[in-house]
């Protein structure tokens, strides 16, 4: 299916997680890779073990997307190849009171969640654009439905994130670019070690979520994987935005470990 956007797929966060099992899957599909991490020994792991079992290129590149002059470095490892799908997948998240965390932290975030999207979308849809022909899926979060208490920055990048992917989707129609934003919920990978969440008993596993995205690019604006998470979605849309403030805080602290200040249920 992915071979009507060309030869090369170009994949951020691709270390792990969720970039990892998009890269895996789409190599299988017989697209060439450009791989993009800051983390290197598994980065280059990662590129060894797809090109041992894919007849493919799979290229490391090793750059940190909170210094917004590694674009200038993925630029340089995809000249001259013509990147017909970009899947911005890098992000991480900072919990605590907004005060607490230091502004250059933010900013780090900032530019990896929200920076780094716009600056590669930049550079690489004109090519589509002007080829008349690819795609680009930006991995947001339920989280973006709702502002979270001690998680606001993180939040605010993820609605943005929603909200960029969901212009971009309108835009993109003249020039036959396929977009589309995938909301994940809660999905067994290294982000809740990073935050400091646990893992949800109903969290998807990254392969999972990368198979279900397929068949709604092209056809959706937004993706929500799994029975848990749309339900979830609907629930929290029928609620007033204060309420749903409430709701999604108190459970934001019981991924903390946190005892919730109320009953779930009334809030509802």
């Amino acid at each position: 299916m992915l071979k009507k956007y060309g030869n090369w797929a170009l994949i951020t966060g691709a270390s792990s997680g969720i970039g990892k099992a998009f890269a895996f899957d789409v190599a299988r599909q017989g697209l060439n890779l450009i791989l993009v991490s800051e983390q290197e020994e598994a980065l280059n792991q990662v590129a060894n073990e797809i090109t041992s079992l894919c007849k493919i290129s799979a290229i490391p590149c090793c750059a940190d997307l909170s210094d917004m002059n590694s674009i200038e470095k993925i630029e340089l490892a995809a000249k001259g190849k013509e990147i017909g799908l970009l899947i911005n997948d890098a992000s991480y998240g900072i919990h605590g009171a907004f005060v607490k965390t230091s502004l250059p932290e933010y900013f780090h975030m900032i530019n990896v969640n929200i920076n780094a999207y716009v600056a590669l979308t930049h550079t690489f849809m004109p090519q589509m654009a002007e080829r008349k022909n690819g795609a680009i899926i930006m991995v947001s979060s339920l989280n973006a439905f709702s502002p979270i208490a001690d998680s606001a920055i993180y939040t605010a990048s993820k609605a943005f994130e929603l909200y960029f992917g969901g212009a971009l989707w309108q835009e993109a129609k003249a020039d036959n670019i396929d977009v589309m934003v995938i909301m994940p919920g809660p999905t067994k990978t290294g982000f809740q070690e990073r935050a400091g969440t646990k893992v949800n008993t109903m969290a998807l596993t990254p392969e999972q979520l990368v198979e279900g995205a397929w068949p709604c690019l092209g056809k959706k604006m937004c993706y929500i994987p799994g029975l848990y998470n749309k339900l979830i979605s609907f629930i929290g849309s029928n609620i007033e935005m204060e309420k749903r403030i409430v709701l999604a805080s108190q459970i934001y602290k019981l991924m903390l470990h946190e005892k919730p200040e109320s009953d779930l249920f009334q809030l509802l």
